[in-house]
């Protein structure tokens, strides 16, 4: 059975303004989703899944599988806030998303091989599916080796606003933290952010980062719902805090429960943080198809 593809995508954007998962950017009226689906499977993905908000639904069928059930089998899982253990049921009032690592276990129904973990609004590149797709290809089920595909810092950051990005430090080829920093700016040399003290602390560019790209086997599935349940042992009465993948992957590597290899990859990274950020997204777009690098339309 070939990797699967899990697409992240219930978000609420509310810094975009809107619903960027649908918005369009490609030449041919193409979603980020597109270039995501299109590069996955070329790589040797088999089908997909949409993690979404349900009310969503209809949107992503007609503005996203309609126009790529050609290239995979398409399935929707729905991310629900009451979607908790059931000891919390009943008690939670939230309306906010848990978070990507809740997201994650929304599609736990769906998936029965090793998979690939991904947002639906960033552009992670060729070369990354093909890393990923040759790490998962020969994976066990069972196995608790993950991986994580890791860019360049510098390579990461907007042009219109800061961001918060997951810094990675790499010992022998695995993870071994993962630091979460917001409120990360372009600077001359590289980036830089005030740190709790108020202080400018400076990172260099070619700093690793986790842009949310994970390799998985279905045994995730059991370490992330022993830790949403701790998580909701202290936050079930939270409207904001969050339940992240970044935060529950550090937390099985420091605890060795799993083996998180670091891949680096060559492969551009850019997203859409900002409405502003749209503009040269659809720029990078146009100039690789320009290139035939994809084919119009997609």
């Amino acid at each position: 059975m070939k990797p699967a593809l899990v697409i992240l995508a219930a978000g609420l954007g509310s810094r975009y303004g809107g619903l960027k998962q649908l918005d369009t950017f490609g030449p041919s009226g193409e979603s980020i989703i597109h270039y995501t689906v299109y590069d996955a499977v070329k790589a040797g993905f088999g089908k997909t899944v949409f993690v979404i908000r349900k009310e969503n639904l209809r949107d992503f069928e007609k503005v996203i599988s309609d126009k790529i059930k050609h290239l995979t089998q398409i399935e929707f899982a729905f991310q629900d806030t009451h979607q908790v253990p059931e000891k919390f049921a009943g008690s939670i009032k939230r309306t906010k998303p848990w978070g990507t690592g809740h997201a994650l276990l929304a599609a736990e129904k769906s998936i029965s091989e090793p998979f690939l973990s991904v947002n639906a609004d960033d552009y992670y590149g060729k070369d990354a599916f093909i890393s990923a797709f040759e790490f998962l290809k020969n994976s066990d089920n069972n196995s608790s080796k993950f991986c994580s595909i890791g860019y360049r810092l510098g390579n990461a950051l907007s042009d219109y606003g800061s961001v918060a990005r997951a810094i990675i430090s790499v010992e022998n080829g695995y993870l071994k933290t993962i630091r979460e920093i917001k409120n990360i700016g372009k600077c001359s040399d590289g980036a830089c952010f005030l740190n709790e003290k108020n202080e400018m602390e400076f990172l260099s560019a070619d700093c690793p980062v986790s842009m949310n790209m994970w390799g998985f086997t279905p045994k995730v599935f059991e370490m992330a719902n022993e830790s949403f349940g701790k998580f909701l042992e202290k936050n079930a009465a939270s409207e904001k805090t969050e339940f992240l993948l970044p935060d529950f992957v550090a937390s099985v590597a420091s605890t060795q429960k799993a083996s998180i290899s670091v891949i680096p990859t060559s492969s551009e990274w850019f997203g859409v943080t900002y409405a502003e950020d749209k503009k040269d997204v659809v720029q990078k777009l146009a100039a690789m198809h320009k290139r035939k690098e994809y084919p119009v339309p997609l």
